[in-house]
C-alpha cells in the first residue's frame, strides 16, 4: 500500500502535472471565451436597443407626416366644399334674380294685354259690336 502510493506520488508529479497545465490553460482559454462572448452580447443588446430606438422615432416621423397630409387633404377638401358652397350660393342668386325678371316681365305683359283687353272690350261695349 505505501508502494503504491509511493508510486501514484511520483508518477502524478511526473505525468498529471502537464495534464494539469492544460487543463488549466484550456479553462482560462474557455474563460476568455465566455468573457469576449458576453462583451459580443452585450454589444449586440446595445446595438439592438439603437436600433429600436431610430424605428421608433421613424415610426414617429411617419406617423406626424401622415397626420399632417390627412389635415392637409382635410384642408384642401373643406376649401373646395366652400367653394362649391359660394357657386352654388352665387348661382341660386343668380337663377333667383333672373326668375324674378322673368316674373316682372310676365306681370307686365299681362298687365298689358289686360289693359288691351279692357280697351278692345270698352270700345266694343261703347260702339256695341
Amino acid at each position: 500500500l505505501f508502494l503504491f502510493a509511493g508510486f501514484f506520488l511520483i508518477l502524478s508529479s511526473v505525468y498529471l502535472k502537464p495534464f494539469q497545465k492544460i487543463i488549466e490553460r484550456r479553462m482560462r482559454k474557455l474563460k476568455e471565451e465566455a468573457q469576449g462572448s458576453s462583451d459580443a452580447l452585450r454589444e449586440i443588446e446595445a446595438k439592438l436597443a439603437s436600433y429600436e430606438k431610430e424605428l421608433g422615432h421613424a415610426r414617429h416621423e411617419a406617423i406626424k407626416g401622415y397626420e399632417k397630409a390627412v389635415a392637409e387633404v382635410r384642408t384642401s377638401e373643406e376649401s373646395a366644399i366652400n367653394a362649391y358652397k359660394d357657386n352654388l350660393k352665387k348661382e341660386y342668386a343668380k337663377l333667383s334674380e333672373q326668375l324674378q325678371k322673368e316674373r316682372q316681365q310676365i306681370e307686365s305683359e299681362l298687365e298689358k294685354q289686360v289693359d288691351q283687353l279692357s280697351d278692345v272690350l270698352a270700345e266694343k261695349a261703347l260702339t256695341g259690336k
